[in-house]
């Protein structure tokens, strides 16, 4: 569980983070709310787990957003969510991804297929580096190497899907001290909220047409403008919770609250 009471009583409303459940035997809902009380996941292998058992949850007393498991799974997985995005035909958005650290250009950025917070994450700068960090045991199953894409700009859009709808989003432009870094081993400059041209979220909506929930993703802007998404996390994310206005992000929640019926 992430430690974000604080932060989300500042809402105003009923929203909490106060149920430590990562598996295992299925939690009741805290006495007194009221019925239909969401369950949402902040870390990604609490959503995975959510999906495979939403029966189970909605039977206990929960609201659920149906999303099929191999879905969270698919864009959780940063090798899997690359071929998810080229099978989409929005490969292009993505970054180019490297089979082997003889064919990477360099520099480029190691990762572990799933993690969180920039753990394992490194910008890599020689085919001897990528060696070294991955012990010799080559890059499949645990690594992927990918594209950097330089620039101090980043982004970190929140995102409310129904059924590859886009309902809401709030999106956050950050600036960094660095040109080639990894999150969060890199000083802020600054943050502010920022639209998306609609052919970005058209790109988006593409890449979650089968999931539906709240989800945050990660991209850059090439040097060209073009669009690339370097990760999907599929779960409510810390830039929801510490950046947004705590305004802007009740409203989000309560749109969430207000489409709710039996179907989602």
């Amino acid at each position: 569980m992430m430690k974000w009471a604080r932060e989300l009583k500042q809402y105003g409303c009923a929203v909490k983070s106060e149920i430590n459940w990562q598996g295992g035997p299925v939690p009741k809902p805290p006495e007194g709310t009221q019925p239909g009380c969401w369950l949402l996941p902040n870390q990604d292998g609490v959503a995975l787990e959510i999906a495979a058992r939403q029966r189970e949850l909605r039977e206990a007393g929960w609201r659920i957003i149906s999303v099929e498991p191999h879905v969270v799974s698919t864009l959780r997985n940063k090798a899997s969510m690359l071929e998810y995005a080229k099978e989409k035909g929005i490969g292009a958005s993505t970054p180019r991804c490297f089979g082997t650290a003889g064919e990477a250009e360099y520099p480029c950025i190691l990762k572990p297929e799933l993690g969180t917070f920039g753990k394992d994450t490194h910008v890599v700068r020689s085919e001897e580096e990528v060696d070294r960090l991955t012990r010799g045991e080559g890059l499949a199953p645990k690594w992927v190497l990918q594209e950097l894409v330089p620039g101090r700009l980043e982004y970190s859009i929140t995102l409310l899907v129904l059924k590859g709808v886009v309902v809401d989003y709030v999106n956050t432009l950050y600036e960094y001290d660095g040109e080639e870094y990894v999150w969060p081993f890199v000083k802020e400059v600054r943050h502010e909220y920022v639209s998306v041209p609609q052919a970005h979220l058209d790109v988006m909506r593409i890449l979650l047409s089968e999931f539906s929930g709240i989800c945050c993703l990660g991209y850059k802007l090439r040097g060209d403008g073009s669009l690339c998404i370097f990760e999907v996390n599929p779960r409510i994310g810390g830039d929801l919770v510490f950046e947004c206005p705590k305004p802007r992000a009740r409203a989000l929640f309560e749109k969430l609250d207000a489409m709710f019926d039996e179907r989602i």
